[in-house]
């Protein structure tokens, strides 16, 4: 049995009933229906990309959480990652809106979550370029296991993208002083990164220069590159200060054979906070490599230690297959 509604209103509930005038039988029918919005269609998709990411990975969202520094010797600051292209040529000059969030869950419990919208708007309707949105959220996170979902939606499109992660958090090394790192990045260019502060309204857009974390480590086309490491040590500072260490930075190739390296750098964290740490800034001359797979290799030694510290990132150079775009 079927019926027309001749004012089908979105997003309204209506009631059914159907009665049986035969003695003795019954109809088995819905109480309600509703016919939903393309709107209402997206925020339900949305809720359900939450619930369940793997059924909407596309490979257009990526996402990382980078530990940076002890905050303590018990948690970690850290840098939660979201980055996703928006293309500008389909919106033919006008703005693009893009609305994503994350959580991140440890066990059954949320130990972190946020939500956001940006617009792009375009300088011209001619317009072609693909820029990409990073999004970079400052946290704090203890050692441990965590699940990372990020879902990311066009209000102009008919279903979100979406991608489920994996994060281990290392425990703090007990050793008085240790690295941390190294992070690869690049200066934005065209792209646009977003610094988090906890509400949207302390949301800070860096600019041209500003650095941009690789959140994969491989690139289609050669460019310089800027690697983050931190030399920290834990605990109250002695007579003598922090211990100091020499660090040495070496690029080389995937089988090992050296490219390149930087000058020996002296290291002694100051200060009189339990947590000091020192940064190293090292510039790579991606731009001058070649096609091939390559390694940064970062190696403390300090003086009366029982072993080097070391610490290595690797990532790639090469042309590769087509990143998804929105539309697949």
């Amino acid at each position: 049995m079927g019926f027309y509604d001749d004012d089908p209103e979105e997003d309204t509930i209506k009631s059914v009933s159907v009665r049986v005038l035969v003695p003795g039988l019954r109809a088995m029918h819905p109480s309600k229906y509703i016919f939903r919005s393309r709107q209402a269609k997206l925020e339900s998709r949305v809720r359900s990309a939450y619930i369940s990411p793997e059924l909407y990975e596309t490979g257009v969202v990526r996402a990382h959480v980078f530990p940076l520094r002890p905050d303590s010797r018990k948690s970690w600051n850290a840098l939660l990652a979201v980055s996703f292209p928006v293309s500008l040529a389909k919106t033919k000059g006008g703005d693009a809106t893009r609305l994503f969030g994350a959580v991140l869950v440890r066990g059954s419990k949320v130990v972190h979550r946020f939500d956001r919208s940006i617009t792009l708007r375009p300088e011209s309707p001619d317009v072609t370029s693909d820029p990409r949105i990073t999004f970079l959220e400052p946290i704090d996170l203890e050692p441990g296991s965590y699940e990372l979902r990020v879902v990311m939606s066009d209000p102009d499109g008919e279903s979100p993208h979406a991608t489920l992660l994996e994060v281990v958090v290392p425990a703090i090394p007990k050793e008085k002083l240790f690295l941390t790192g190294p992070i690869l990045g690049r200066a934005a260019g065209i792209d646009v990164v977003v610094t988090g502060g906890g509400a949207a309204t302390e949301d800070k857009i860096g600019g041209t220069r500003s650095f941009e974390p690789l959140l994969v480590q491989q690139l289609d086309e050669p460019l310089d590159l800027v690697a983050l490491t931190e030399a920290c040590a834990l605990g109250k500072p002695g007579r003598d200060g922090a211990p100091a260490a020499n660090v040495s930075r070496a690029l080389r190739r995937e089988d090992g054979t050296l490219i390149g390296d930087l000058p020996v750098q002296g290291i002694r964290p100051e200060g009189e906070e339990r947590v000091r740490c020192e940064h190293l800034v090292d510039r790579l001359p991606g731009s001058a490599l070649e096609d091939g797979r390559y390694l940064f290799q970062v190696v403390m030694q300090t003086p009366g230690a029982e072993r080097e510290d070391e610490k290595t990132v690797r990532f790639s150079v090469g042309k590769l297959p087509a990143e998804p775009t929105e539309a697949e």
